[in-house]
């Protein structure tokens, strides 16, 4: 764990990080249990193999060729392209409960709260933080609210849902990009004083290979189904 860092935080992020967990095999069990076990295996696995190179200090060593940090984040992103390319795949998507999803959104919330800590002790640039230039916990404080009327209570339009995942997956992006150019590596452009080394250390990392992934898959597959009108 990062040593610049109050233990109870890397805690309260690894809380965060099974919650996401669970809420995704929830999300996917709904749809196919066999399938929900075999992706719980998967990520699993997937936070296990980031969490061991991340505490043994493999991606903070920025200056090694190709940079380290590039063999987590984009694969899992590179693995949900593939998803939606994959017509049998794409089927199943299409079957995944919005409504689950949606809530699902709601973990952005103590997400930002633990961006904000690491901001306090220097391991992050207030750019990526509330007190910056990142909104997405708007999306957090909302998601409950969407998911509530227009899945559970069914009491607004999916429309509405639609609109709602649009500028969500925007602020998504937003901090995504804050992030990525803050990193302490040859691509970095803001933030020199301050660069991104929180995310580097473990459990942090996790964020950047998983939470912010998953996120942005049950956009992607909120938008793709509202789109498609399922």
């Amino acid at each position: 764990m990062n040593p610049n860092v109050p233990h109870f935080i890397s805690y309260m992020f690894v809380l965060i990080t099974a919650a996401t967990v669970y809420m995704v095999y929830y999300g996917v069990r709904l749809t196919d249990k066999k399938i929900a076990g075999k992706v719980l295996l998967i990520i699993i696995a997937w936070l296990i193999l980031t969490g061991i190179l991340s505490a043994s200090g493999f991606y903070l060593e920025v200056e090694k060729q190709p940079i380290r940090f590039f063999l987590a984040a984009p694969a899992i992103v590179l693995t949900i392209i593939i998803l939606f390319i994959i017509p049998s795949t794409r089927k199943f998507l299409k079957g995944l409960s919005l409504e689950v999803f949606t809530y699902l959104s709601a973990i952005r919330i103590p997400v930002e709260i633990t961006l904000w800590w690491l901001y306090l002790y220097n391991q992050v640039p207030v750019e990526m933080t509330f007190e910056g230039r990142n909104f997405d916990i708007l999306a957090g404080i909302t998601a409950p609210i969407i998911a509530y009327f227009v899945f559970t209570k069914k009491k607004w339009s999916t429309n509405i849902a639609y609109t709602w995942n649009i500028v969500s997956l925007l602020l998504l992006v937003n901090i995504i990009a804050h992030a990525f150019l803050s990193l302490p590596t040859p691509f970095q452009q803001l933030a020199f004083e301050n660069p991104n080394w929180g995310i580097l250390y473990f459990p942090y990392l996790w964020l950047a290979s998983f939470v912010a992934p998953v996120v942005l898959f049950t956009h992607l597959v909120s938008i793709y189904q509202l789109r498609k009108g399922s």
